[in-house]
C-alpha cells in the first residue's frame, strides 16, 4: 500500500555516539574529526572518533561509513572497549538493512547483542542500556522482514521497556513509529496514524529525531489515499522544515518523492517530474537502487502524463528490467501497466496490448501463489479437524476406563479417609511452622536490609563531613594565608620599600636590599599561589568550566613538555556549588598524579554534561601501569577519589596498559538540591 511506510521501519542507529547522525556530512567536521582520530593516544578514543566519522559520511559515502565502522571494531576490540565494538557492530547492521543485505544486518546486530549483554552482566549503566533499547528495536524489524511478526512485536515491547526505563522520547518515539508502520501494512490505517502521531509528538522536542520525518511522510501519504490533501500539505510542511534545517539528510529523497506525489495528486505534473527527478538523484547518490526504480517508475507516469513519451518509455523501461531482475512481481505488474498506458497514449496499440497481457499473467501468477496458500490452509484445517475427531474417540476410551477405576477407588477411600485425616492434621501443623519460620526469615532479611542501608548512609555522612571538613580546612588556611600572612608580607614589602629611599647603602648593600625585596615579593606569589590552589576564586566566582580551564592553564605555563587540552560540553547552567567544589578536587588530583607518576606528553580533560548525567574523563599518553594489578583501595590518592565518587554517588573507572596511557572515567547522576 505504502511505499514509504515499507521502507520507513529502518534500523535504528545507536545515538549514545552519534550526536551528528542524520545531519549532512560538514567538512570542517570531517577535517576535526580525522585530524583527532591521528592524534588519538589510545584504541578506545580511535574507535570514538571512527564511529563520529562513519556518521559523517552515512548520508554520502556508503564506502567510507563502511570502512570506519570496520576499524572502530577493530581499535575496540584491540583495546578491550566493548562499548565502542558494540556500537559499531549494530550500526554495522543498520548500515546492510539500509542497502538490503539483511542476512548481513542480521549477524551483525546479533554479534552487537552478544556483546551488550556480556557488558550489562559485568557492569550494567545507561549506555548500556540504551544500545540494549536499540537492538531490541533493530531486531524486530529485521523479525519483520523474514515475516515473524510475533517475534517484532516482542522485540518492540522489550525495546520500548527499556526506552520507558531511559525515559528516552527519542528511542520510545521510534518504537511507537515501527508499530504504526506495521498497522499500515496490515491494512489498519486508523491504528497506523495514531501511533506515527504518537511518535511524531515524541520526537518533536527532541533535537535529533531521525524518525520524525518520516512519520510525517507516512502520515502525509496515508492522508494523500484517503484524499485529504489538505492536512497531507501540512505533514509535508512540517517535514520541509526539517529539511531546510539539515536535520533529515537520510531520508531527503523519500521527502522528494512524497512531494512529488502530492503534485501529481493535485494536478501538477511539471512540479511533480522535478521533484520525482531530485528523488532519484538522491537514491543514486546514497546507493538505494530499489528506491531509485521506483523513482524511475514514478517518472515514467509523470512523462506519460505530460505527453513526453520517449523519455517516459525509457525511464519505464528500465524500472521493469530492475524488478524483474530482482524478482518483484508485483511492481513489475505497475511498470508493465504504466507502459501499457504509455503505448496505448500514444496509438501503439499492439505494444500495449502486449504489455497489459504480460501484466495480467504477473498478476494470475500472484493470484495462483494466493489460491495456493488457502489450500495449503484448509489442508491445515482438515489435518486439525482429524486430529481433532481422534482425541474425541481416545477421550471416551479414557472416560469408560475411569469408571472402572472410580468404583475401585471409593474401596480405597474408605480405608485411607482415617490415614488421610491423620496426615492432613500433621501436614496443617508442618505448614504453620514452616510460614512461621518463613517470616522470622523475612524479619531477619529486613532487618539486614535496613542495617546495611544505615550503615551505607553512615559512611556517606562520614565521607561528606571529612570532605566538608576538607573543604571548611582549605578556605580557612587560604583565608589565613591571603588576609593574614599576605596582608603581613605586602606591609613589610611596603616598609621596606618606603626605607629604601631614606637610608645611605653601600653598592654591595643596596643589591642585597633589593634582592631581598626580590624574594619578598616572589614568597608574596608564592604564598597567594597555595592560597588559590587550596580554595580557588575562579570556581566561586566563575563557575566550574572557568575554574577547570584556569586549573588546566596555569599546569599548561608551569610546564614545557607537558600539553593539556581541557573540554567542556553542556555546563552552561551551574551546577550545585558542592558538585562544583568535588569535581574540580577530583580534576585536580588527577592531574597531579599525570604530574607525578605519568611522564606524558598530553593529557586531555573532558566534563561533559547530558540532561542529568555527568561524566569527567582525564586521559594522557604517559607510561601507563597494569590496572588490574593495582585495585582502587590501594594508595592514598586513589582512596580520596574513590571517597569523593562515593559521595557524588557515582563510578570511577580506570583504563590502563604500561606503555599506552591512562585513562579514568567517572559518571554521576546530578542529584536534586
Amino acid at each position: 500500500m505504502l511505499g514509504l511506510m515499507l521502507r520507513g521501519s529502518a534500523l535504528l542507529f545507536l545515538l549514545s555516539l552519534l550526536p551528528t547522525a542524520g545531519q549532512a556530512q560538514h567538512p570542517v567536521m570531517v577535517d576535526s574529526l580525522t585530524r583527532q582520530l591521528r592524534q588519538a593516544t589510545t584504541d578506545s578514543m580511535r574507535a570514538k572518533y571512527s564511529i563520529l566519522l562513519s556518521a559523517q559520511y552515512q548520508a554520502s559515502d556508503t564506502a567510507r561509513t563502511r570502512y570506519h565502522l570496520l576499524q572502530a571494531i577493530r581499535w575496540s576490540r584491540h583495546g578491550g572497549y566493548g562499548l565502542g565494538e558494540a556500537q559499531a557492530l549494530v550500526n554495522l547492521s543498520t548500515f546492510y538493512n539500509l542497502l538490503g543485505q539483511d542476512d548481513r544486518a542480521r549477524a551483525y546486530n546479533r554479534a552487537g547483542r552478544a556483546v551488550l549483554e556480556r557488558l550489562y552482566r559485568e557492569r550494567p549503566g545507561r549506555q548500556v542500556l540504551q544500545s540494549l533499547a536499540s537492538v531490541s528495536v533493530n531486531e524486530g524489524t529485521l523479525l519483520a522482514k523474514q515475516g515473524d511478526f510475533a517475534g517484532e512485536v516482542r522485540a518492540y515491547l522489550l525495546g520500548a521497556r527499556y526506552a520507558g526505563q531511559l525515559g528516552d522520547s527519542a528511542l520510545l518515539g521510534a518504537i511507537y513509529y515501527n508499530v504504526g508502520s506495521r498497522f499500515g501494512i496490515l491494512q489498519q490505517p486508523d491504528k497506523a496514524k495514531y501511533y506515527w502521531r504518537r511518535a511524531a509528538a515524541l520526537q518533536e522536542p527532541v533535537p535529533f529525531a531521525p524518525y520524525l520525518i518520516v512519520a510525517y511522510l507516512n502520515l502525509a501519504e496515508q492522508l494523500m489515499v484517503e484524499k485529504q490533501l489538505a492536512p497531507a500539505r501540512a505533514y509535508l510542511d512540517k517535514a520541509s522544515r526539517l529539511v531546510a534545517a539539515g536535520k533529515a539528510e537520510p531520508f531527503k529523497g523519500e521527502y522528494y518523492s512524497m512531494l512529488g506525489e502530492y503534485h501529481k495528486a493535485t494536478g501538477n505534473p511539471t512540479q511533480a517530474r522535478a521533484d520525482f527527478q531530485r528523488a532519484l538523484d538522491l537514491m543514486r547518490a546514497k546507493n538505494d537502487p530499489a528506491s531509485a526504480a521506483k523513482m524511475l517508475l514514478a517518472l515514467g507516469q509523470a512523462e506519460t502524463q505530460l505527453r513526453n513519451f520517449p523519455p517516459a518509455r525509457q525511464y519505464l523501461t528500465d524500472s521493469r528490467h530492475y524488478f524483474h531482475q530482482t524478482r518483484e512481481p508485483q511492481t513489475e505488474s505497475e511498470a508493465l501497466a504504466a507502459l501499457a498506458t504509455l503505448e496505448e497514449q500514444a496509438h501503439n496499440y499492439p505494444l500495449a496490448l502486449r504489455y497489459t497481457q504480460q501484466a495480467h499473467q504477473l498478476q494470475d501468477s500472484l493470484a495462483a501463489t494466493a489460491s495456493k496458500t488457502q489450500v495449503n490452509a484448509l489442508e491445515n484445517q482438515y489435518q486439525a479437524r482429524q486430529k481433532e475427531q481422534q482425541i474425541r474417540t481416545l477421550r471416551q476410551a479414557q472416560q469408560l476406563q475411569q469408571a472402572d477405576l472410580k468404583r475401585q477407588r471409593a474401596l480405597n477411600l474408605l480405608y485411607l479417609s482415617l490415614v488421610g485425616g491423620l496426615l492432613l492434621l500433621g501436614a496443617l501443623s508442618y505448614l504453620v511452622l514452616r510460614q512461621r519460620q518463613s517470616r522470622q526469615r523475612q524479619r531477619q532479611r529486613e532487618q539486614d536490609r535496613q542495617i546495611a542501608a544505615l550503615q551505607q548512609e553512615r559512611q556517606l555522612l562520614a565521607t561528606e563531613a571529612m570532605l566538608k571538613g576538607q573543604e571548611e580546612e582549605r578556605a580557612r588556611l587560604a583565608r589565613d594565608l591571603h588576609d593574614g600572612l599576605g596582608g603581613m608580607l605586602s606591609t613589610v614589602k611596603l616598609y621596606l620599600g618606603s626605607a629604601r629611599g631614606n637610608l645611605v647603602l653601600t653598592p654591595e648593600s643596596a643589591r642585597l636590599f633589593s634582592r631581598s625585596i626580590e624574594h619578598l615579593d616572589s614568597s608574596i606569589q608564592e604564598m597567594r599561589r597555595v592560597a588559590r590552589d587550596l580554595m580557588p576564586e575562579a570556581l566561586l566566582t566563575f563557575g566550574l568550566p572557568a575554574a577547570v580551564q584556569d586549573l588546566c592553564e596555569t599546569i599548561q605555563h608551569s610546564q614545557t613538555t607537558l600539553r593539556v587540552q581541557c573540554e567542556v560540553f553542556g555546563l552552561e547552567a551551574r551546577l550545585p556549588q558542592r558538585t562544583e567544589l568535588v569535581v574540580y578536587r577530583l580534576v585536580q588530583e588527577l592531574l597531579n598524579n599525570v604530574l607525578k607518576h605519568a611522564e606524558a606528553r598530553q593529557v586531555i580533560v573532558q566534563i561533559t554534561r547530558h540532561e542529568q548525567q555527568v561524566q569527567v574523563v582525564v586521559e594522557d599518553d604517559g607510561r601507563g601501569f597494569e590496572a588490574a594489578a593495582r585495585p582502587l583501595n590501594t594508595g592514598v590518592g586513589l582512596r580520596s577519589l574513590q571517597a569523593r565518587v562515593d559521595y557524588l554517588g557515582g563510578t570511577l573507572e580506570v583504563q590502563s596498559q604500561p606503555g599506552q596511557g591512562t585513562a579514568v572515567t567517572i559518571e554521576f547522576i546530578l542529584k536534586p538540591e
